[in-house]
């Protein structure tokens, strides 16, 4: 009779989260050139208009080439940012278009597990969520009657508290500051 062959054990959660941050430092490294636009800038940039149309350039770009007014499009020049502004460069356009469509399928990828990483923090925190708030329930009960475990409970208490109160503070505040047709409890009978 064959012994059953024993598979590898599966890396624990810790060695999981270096070699993660190893691989993420790996990738900021090969990306190290790419440049960060402020919110308001990404949210009305035109480069997002590639995306959409990023075919429909590389077409316009191949009748140039073959055009014979060409030359006409040289006045654009000093526009695509080339190496020469008294010639319209539809090469390093074309080569900028395959840049883009690059960096996005891999952005895409990255923001795809980005998600997955959060949405599986997020359910691991429903995990402790839950059982945590029957505990502090069980804590502020027992408490009452030890004056032993509520001294060395209470700053637990006193900071879930506080956090608490000011939320409960800044929601006040944020339904004072409502539009009067935004107040959803006004809708009701």
């Amino acid at each position: 009779m064959k012994k059953p062959v024993s598979s590898p054990a599966a890396p624990s959660e810790e060695a999981l989260h270096a070699q993660g941050l190893e691989h993420v430092e790996a990738l900021e490294g090969m990306f190290k050139g790419a440049r960060s636009m402020m919110t308001e800038h990404r949210r009305r940039s035109a480069g997002r208009l590639v995306y959409r149309d990023a075919k429909l350039y590389g077409e316009l770009f191949g009748v140039i080439e073959g055009s014979r007014v060409r030359a006409a499009f040289d006045a654009l020049g000093a526009q695509d940012q080339g190496t020469d502004p008294e010639r319209f460069e539809t090469e390093l356009l074309r080569s900028k278009l395959a840049r883009v469509e690059r960096l996005s399928g891999v952005s895409q990828r990255l923001r795809a597990l980005a998600d997955r990483l959060d949405d599986e923090a997020m359910l691991s925190g429903e995990e402790v969520a839950l059982p945590s708030l029957m505990a502090l329930e069980m804590a502020r009960v027992l408490a009452k009657g030890n004056e032993d475990f509520r001294a060395k409970v209470a700053p637990v208490l006193n900071a879930l508290s506080a956090m608490t109160a000011a939320a409960r503070k800044a929601n006040a505040a944020a339904k004072e500051e409502a539009p009067a047709g935004d107040d959803e409890s006004a809708a009701t009978p």
